[in-house]
């Protein structure tokens, strides 16, 4: 009893359409991202181990996550990867001790986690244009000696903002 009429005709098109997914709703994109104590618990230890190597596999098991998961999530936290939130972590520091301090580069460079002095140049060139040594430089003659004691976080705009004390 196979009819071909209209009716029939529409049916086999929509079964094939289906088929092909043509009349399906496109599948939304969620974005994985930390829950709130996941996102507060690693600011936390990111700041206080700034001066040592960190791992995303440290840094997952330490939010109980994977770690192909907690890179996802964490830019979706963050706007960023981990190892760029690190980078730029260690940069505000570098710009904080080197207005705060007396310190020389070399040292520097280590208490921020970098491996050596060109480490933190090369990172910091990167990132602002200008080496350390001359940012500093540029940083102490335009300011103030009580302006030079506060942090110079707006250097790095655009970036996660400090953990507050």
């Amino acid at each position: 009893m196979q009819t071909s009429g209209p009716s029939n005709e529409r049916h086999r098109s929509q079964s094939s359409d289906l088929a092909f997914g043509k009349h399906l709703q496109p599948a939304r994109k969620r974005t994985a991202t930390l829950a709130p104590w996941q996102a507060l618990r690693l600011k936390a230890h990111i700041e206080t181990q700034l001066d040592s190597a960190l791992r995303v596999s440290e840094l997952a098991q330490l939010v109980r996550l994977s770690p192909r998961y907690f890179s996802a999530a964490f830019r979706g936290t963050f706007d960023q990867s981990p190892y760029d939130y690190l980078l730029h972590r260690r940069v505000t520091r570098a710009c904080e001790l080197m207005l705060g301090t007396r310190e020389p580069l070399s040292q520097i460079a280590l208490s921020c986690g970098f491996s050596d002095q060109a480490h933190l140049t090369h990172v910091f060139r990167a990132r602002l244009g200008i080496s350390p040594h001359a940012w500093r430089r540029a940083q102490i003659a335009t300011r103030s000696p009580a302006a030079l004691a506060a942090p110079a976080l707006r250097v790095l705009r655009g970036g996660p903002p400090p953990l507050a004390a």
